[in-house]
C-alpha cells in the first residue's frame, strides 16, 4: 500500500499544474504607417499624411459637396512604452493601438481600393532580457459603394455604407526566459475582419495583442527518482499479485 501511494505522489508531482510568476512586457519605440496603397494616386488626391503624435493617416477622394471632406483611415498607437503584468491567470490582452475609417461623400472614381499598413514593435523586453523587435503587416481592402445603390452593394440603407475588409496572417512570437515561455498573439482587429461605417460617420476598432506564461516544468532528479520508485513499487505489487 505504501509503495502504490508512492507511486501517485510521484506521477501527481510530474503532472501538477504550474504558475508563472508575475513578471513585466515591455513594448516600445513602435511605429505605424499607411504604406502601399491602390491606386498610387487615388484619382489624384491621395494624402498620406504620416505620422504624428502617434497617429498615423491616409486620406483620397475629391469631396463631393462644397463643404465636403476627404474619406480616410487614421491608426492611433497607444501611449508608449507599454508595459504588461503576467498575474495569475498567466495571461493578459492589451490594446496596440486603434483603426478608424472615417467616411464622407466623394466623387466617383477618386478612392483607393486597398492600402497596406505596416507596423514595427522596435524592442520587445520580457521579465528584463531584451528579445528584439516585432513587425506586423495588414491588408487593407477598400470598397466605396454607390451611395444611392437599392440594394446597397456591401448591405445597409441609403445613403449607403462603405465597407472596410481586413487580412493579415495570425502572428505570434514564443519566448524562453528565467524558465518561463512566454506567447505573444496578434488578435486582430476586435477579432473582426471586415467593417462597415455609414456616409458621414466613423467607425473604429483597437487592435488587440494577448500577452500569455507558463512555467517550463523540467523534473530534478530528485523528482525523477521518486517517480522511478514509484514505478518500480508498482512492478513488485503486480508480481505479488501474479504469484
Amino acid at each position: 500500500m505504501k509503495l502504490k501511494v508512492l507511486a501517485t505522489v510521484a506521477a501527481v508531482a510530474l503532472m501538477a499544474p504550474f504558475t508563472a510568476s508575475a513578471a513585466l512586457v515591455t513594448f516600445s519605440g513602435i511605429t505605424a504607417d499607411w504604406i502601399n496603397p491602390a491606386p498610387a494616386t487615388a484619382g489624384g488626391t491621395l494624402v498620406d499624411g504620416g505620422a504624428s503624435a502617434g497617429t498615423t493617416t491616409i486620406r483620397w477622394g475629391s469631396p463631393a459637396t462644397g463643404g465636403g471632406q476627404q474619406s480616410g483611415y487614421n491608426f492611433a498607437l497607444a501611449s508608449q512604452p507599454i508595459n504588461v503584468n503576467i498575474n495569475p491567470p498567466p495571461t493578459a490582452n492589451f490594446t496596440l493601438g486603434t483603426f478608424t475609417h472615417l467616411n464622407w461623400p466623394i466623387a466617383s472614381g477618386t478612392s483607393i481600393t486597398g492600402v497596406q499598413l505596416a507596423i514595427n514593435i522596435a524592442s520587445v523586453v520580457v521579465d528584463g532580457v531584451g528579445q528584439g523587435a516585432l513587425n506586423l503587416l495588414y491588408n487593407f481592402t477598400h470598397f466605396e459603394t454607390p451611395n444611392n445603390a437599392n440594394p446597397c452593394d456591401a448591405g445597409g440603407s441609403q445613403p449607403c455604407p462603405d465597407q472596410v475588409s481586413v487580412a493579415f496572417n495570425p502572428q505570434s512570437a514564443n519566448f524562453l526566459v528565467n524558465g518561463v515561455s512566454y506567447t505573444i498573439d496578434v488578435l486582430g482587429f476586435n477579432g473582426q475582419s471586415s467593417f462597415l461605417t455609414a456616409e458621414e460617420a466613423n467607425t473604429s476598432a483597437d487592435l488587440i495583442v494577448r500577452v500569455a506564461a507558463r512555467d517550463v516544468v523540467v523534473p530534478e532528479p530528485a523528482t525523477l527518482a521518486l517517480f522511478g520508485a514509484g514505478l518500480f513499487g508498482l512492478g513488485l505489487i503486480r508480481r505479488r499479485r501474479a504469484a
